[in-house]
């Protein structure tokens, strides 16, 4: 096994000094500094991978605006050999989701997602489907994400995951689904509170649905053929003008409530 030049060593010293301070001002809050190392870090003729990631996860949580640092981060990225750059391309797909440049993203995507890959790389993925209008792979991701879940826990992030699942069934009005998984986020710190309202105006929507389905059956029982809706009794057309009209006071009561539908 060959033994490491004193140059490589002193290299891995000073990264690693780095590293530190980085994430001594980070933890801190101290904005500008954490900007000014990154800045520094990236400026590196070939900057270790290492140095690449944590740069690039700084720039996400303490810069303002995004688009003044991508031709940097570029720059660096290509500037690596194809080995090293492998190693960085879940900062890549990070700094592009956070950009919403989902065709850029899709170049960074995973070929094959297993019960290992983190729930974020899920999240990415989901969205950069939707956002492209890849409904068959959207699809697909989807549903062998939901049998996973049954097998395994994507760690500390799920709620990330079982938000954005629920945020795929909602866009197809399938409710329940959308329900029962933010039924399960609502015990998240952070996205707890978004759940219960997104829960709410499911179950809005679903009576909305209800109410439109209602009234599209009374017209049909009132145009039913044969005589029917003549032959009904007094009585049976009085309540169907009373069911009626209570379901059209809700329809436009939720209405209100509702955005309109697009």
């Amino acid at each position: 096994m060959r033994k490491k030049s004193r140059k490589t060593c002193a290299h891995a010293a000073e990264d690693e000094a780095q590293l530190q301070e980085l994430n001594g001002f980070c933890e801190m809050g101290m904005h500008d500094e954490v900007l000014r190392i990154v800045d520094r870090m990236l400026s590196y003729k070939s900057c270790p991978p290492r140095l690449f990631n944590e740069a690039v996860f700084a720039l996400l949580a303490h810069a303002d605006h995004l688009d003044g640092w991508t031709k940097k981060v570029e720059t660096a990225y290509t500037a690596m050999s194809l080995r090293n750059s492998r190693k960085c391309r879940y900062a890549m797909l990070s700094l592009y989701h956070s950009l919403r440049d989902y065709q850029k993203a899709l170049e960074f995507l995973r070929v094959r997602f297993s019960r290992f890959t983190s729930s974020l790389e899920w999240v990415f993925a989901l969205d950069t489907f939707l956002a492209l209008r890849h409904v068959k792979k959207a699809d697909a991701l989807v549903r062998r994400c939901m049998r996973l879940l049954d097998q395994t826990s994507f760690g500390e992030e799920t709620g990330a995951l079982l938000n954005a699942l629920a945020d795929y069934f909602a866009s197809k009005h399938d409710w329940e689904n959308a329900i029962m998984l933010w039924e399960h986020v609502t015990s998240d710190d952070v996205l707890g509170p978004q759940a219960l309202i997104e829960i709410a105006a499911a179950r809005a929507e679903q009576a909305q649905q209800a109410a439109k389905e209602g009234l599209i059956h009374i017209k049909h029982l009132r145009e039913a053929p044969d005589g029917l809706a003549l032959s009904q009794p007094g009585n049976l057309r009085d309540r169907l003008d009373e069911v009626e009209m209570e379901l059209v006071l809700m329809k436009a009561t939720l209405d209100q409530c509702l955005p309109p539908e697009p």
